[in-house]
């Protein structure tokens, strides 16, 4: 095997690793996909999310931050409802999509 393909096929398995890192992160752990799916269709409250979730204060916030801090989710005003943003749409359409591929 040449040298370019095994910096080929190592870059492949270093891009399966870190799509499983992101499905993982993102798309199994229901509290955070919760708030994808839940936003692809309505704004939601704090309250709202709180009870989708089961998770309160600090717990809730700390998870709305990180999606805050990484523009998939936008807060409407300072004490508004909370919706999914494009890019956190095509997050959640691509990470749908990889599910149906895995079940293949």
């Amino acid at each position: 095997m040449t040298i370019i393909k095994r910096i080929k096929l190592r870059y492949l398995l270093f891009l399966k690793k870190l799509w499983l890192r992101v499905f993982l992160n993102l798309f199994l752990i229901n509290r955070d996909f919760k708030f994808f799916k839940s936003m692809a269709s309505e704004t939601m409250t704090f309250t709202a999310l709180s009870e989708l979730t089961g998770l309160r204060g600090g717990n809730l916030l700390f998870h709305i931050q990180k999606l805050l801090e990484s523009d998939l989710i936008l807060q409407r005003h300072e004490r508004g409802d909370y919706m999914i943003t494009e890019k956190g749409y095509n997050l959640l359409i691509m990470l749908s999509n990889f599910k149906k591929y895995l079940k293949k």
